[in-house]
């Protein structure tokens, strides 16, 4: 379905007005939405695939470029900022999260000990491969290539090439100067 007005999106999902889309969005089916009270924004010309998760608590920010493309199964959490920029392709079934569980202290439950959170910054132009994991506190700059199932732990440089897990760079991509 193609939408154009952000009313109609409101009205759609029955969202609050943190919910922001700035231009035509086309969204698959069975998008989960949850939203604690955090801010997400919508750029223009926004694909989402079917059965992407999205969620944004409380304090929150997850700000989406114009011309991005998620693709089906992706979970993307934020509690503090998930920036993407203009014209990222985000593979099948990613995740892209700002925090993790706390566990450090073994004689309480894990799910007791809060979160570690740090801010994902993914620059404009960047290709996230199937399946990859984006962690907590990682940017990824312009033109980056990030390989099918890779676990991004780490800084990735303006138009490299990386892969693996943890991932780690390949390569540069050619004539990017």
């Amino acid at each position: 379905m193609l939408l154009t007005s952000s009313m109609s999106i409101i009205r759609r999902f029955r969202l609050s007005l943190i919910w922001h889309f700035k231009g035509r969005a086309q969204i698959g089916p069975r998008l989960m939405i949850r939203s604690f009270g955090g801010k997400v924004v919508f750029g223009d010309n926004v694909y989402i695939g079917p059965d992407v998760s999205i969620e944004c608590s409380t304090g929150g920010e997850l700000l989406i470029g114009k011309g991005v493309t998620i693709n089906r199964g992706t979970f993307i959490v934020s509690r503090q900022l998930v920036r993407i920029g203009d014209d990222v392709l985000i593979g099948e079934y990613c995740s892209i999260r700002d925090n993790d569980h706390e566990w450090s202290i073994a004689y309480k439950p894990i799910r007791d000990q809060g979160y570690s959170i740090d801010s994902v910054i993914i620059e404009d132009d960047v290709w996230i491969g199937r399946g990859a994991v984006i962690s907590r506190g990682v940017t990824i700059e312009t033109g980056a290539v990030i390989g099918a199932n890779a676990v991004v732990t780490k800084n990735v440089t303006a138009f490299s090439v990386v892969a693996g897990v943890p991932a780690r760079k390949i390569k540069d991509r050619e004539n990017h100067i």
